[in-house]
């Protein structure tokens, strides 16, 4: 749903759990967030009950450390928020992707002691990855997916804090898809989109960083060098790869000069930095660079 329809602040909250693959919310009924409780069945989230709600952010943590996928809480504002402190405290220094949804006392009533209020944001700033505000029912689902999206990206606890006047009314809302990024050396998706790319490109060049002593390195970029190959390099120290080399930088001659000036080939020994030129037989005439950092000499 990314064109903006009309629904209530309630309807928006829910469709960004739902958008988000939430099928369980742990907490304490409240009325806080009557609203907002009454439409989890149709949207397939199942609300589990606790006796505390220091239980509810334990159950969150662990359901996000055993699936992967975020933990979800909710509890009245005031005690039944502060509460979550020690669960929250827990599953920050487990990098657990929870979100705990802290509904607070009405807008109109903040700094004039409303019902069961307390500063809340400041409590969880320490130990939070993020912390979500909602100062404008229009921005419920905006804030809402940012959350949801923080948690996983940074992996830790994130805070939606919600007036709650602000789960009623009417407003014109977005729900945006999940914003996910792979984490570590790649994943399905990222190693099969460069897959693509690789089987795709005309003159692929790679340059990859593999543990094998410095003199066999250099030996197999010489020899993809000379083979005419599509250059796949891997070098011991910083190189750079442009389109054409810079007219300061000393080289040896590529296979395609070697002859007519009668200098060595890369492969000899008095080309300790290489510069390849080759047109690959192609009209764009790549030019490969790759030259060695300077040694740092020893006291």
């Amino acid at each position: 749903m990314t064109q903006p329809q009309k629904m209530g602040p309630s309807e928006a909250l829910v469709e960004v759990l739902a958008v988000n693959g939430v099928k369980h919310v742990f907490g304490i009924v409240g009325s806080a967030f009557m609203d907002a409780l009454d439409i989890f069945p149709a949207a397939g989230i199942e609300f589990v009950p606790v006796a505390h709600e220091q239980g509810a952010i334990h159950m969150a943590d662990g359901y996000a450390r055993s699936t992967g996928r975020h933990g979800v809480c909710i509890a009245q504002n005031g005690p039944g928020v502060t509460n979550f402190v020690t669960g929250v405290a827990a599953a920050y220094w487990a990098h657990s992707p929870v979100v705990f949804i802290t509904p607070e006392t009405g807008s109109m009533s903040l700094g004039l002691g409303g019902f069961q209020e307390t500063e809340q944001l400041p409590i969880f700033s320490k130990i939070t990855k993020y912390q979500g505000h909602v100062n404008n029912p229009k921005r419920m689902a905006e804030i809402a997916a940012r959350c949801f999206d923080r948690a996983l990206l940074d992996m830790g606890p994130t805070q939606l804090n919600i007036p709650r006047d602000f789960f009623y009314g009417e407003i014109s809302a977005a729900i945006s898809p999940p914003l996910r990024i792979g984490h570590g050396p790649g994943d399905s998706a990222a190693l099969d989109a460069a897959a693509g790319l690789l089987a795709a490109a005309r003159f692929p060049v790679i340059l990859a960083m593999i543990r094998s002593p410095p003199r066999t390195r250099w030996r197999w970029a010489r020899s993809a060098i000379r083979a005419r190959r599509p250059p796949c390099a891997s070098f011991p120290r910083p190189m750079w790869c442009s389109r054409s080399a810079p007219a300061s930088v000393p080289s040896a001659p590529c296979r395609n000069t070697a002859r007519s000036t009668g200098r060595p080939r890369p492969g000899s020994s008095r080309s300790t930095p290489i510069r390849a030129c080759s047109d690959w037989s192609s009209p764009s005439r790549w030019a490969f660079t790759a030259m060695r950092a300077p040694r740092r000499r020893r006291c």
